[in-house]
């Protein structure tokens, strides 16, 4: 099995891409800008990589990107910002704006969103079954 993962929009707000098996989109993407793939703050870079099913305390069953270098616990999970990324993929089944307060200043701010993250994260493991690895090429515009 594999996916590809397309990044179609760099913004300020992190990168927007879809999420394709064969020749399917099966769901939008929302992942870190590029910060030189420094953890927890950055996608990662441009590449093939194995994902492999894995069990974690906060979001349970899902897929951790391995191999990437210099960094771990990359993870596809639900989410709706770049604040909830932590340098993971985010899934969602639609994009919009959402108020998010700036933990720093304390202002509101908008910004882009994937939204039926649930729903979409859902539909990703379902499509997966019960394989315990795929392959994940990511590519960016």
């Amino acid at each position: 099995m594999e996916f590809i993962l397309k990044r179609v929009l760099l913004t300020d707000d992190g990168v927007a891409g879809v999420l394709i098996n064969g020749s399917r989109p099966i769901c939008l993407t929302l992942e870190e800008e590029w910060k030189d793939n420094a953890k927890g703050i950055s996608c990662i870079p441009n590449g093939s990589y194995l994902c492999q099913k894995v069990v974690t305390p906060h979001h349970g069953k899902t897929y951790q990107v391995m191999n990437v270098p210099g960094r771990t616990s990359i993870l596809i999970h639900s989410g709706n910002t770049e604040a909830d990324t932590e340098g993971c993929i985010l899934v969602g089944k639609e994009y919009g704006i959402l108020e998010t307060k700036d933990d720093d200043s304390g202002q509101t701010e908008k910004q882009l969103a994937v939204l039926r993250s649930k729903e979409a994260f859902a539909e990703f493991m379902n499509i997966v079954g019960d394989k315990e690895t795929f392959a994940l090429h990511v590519k960016s515009c």
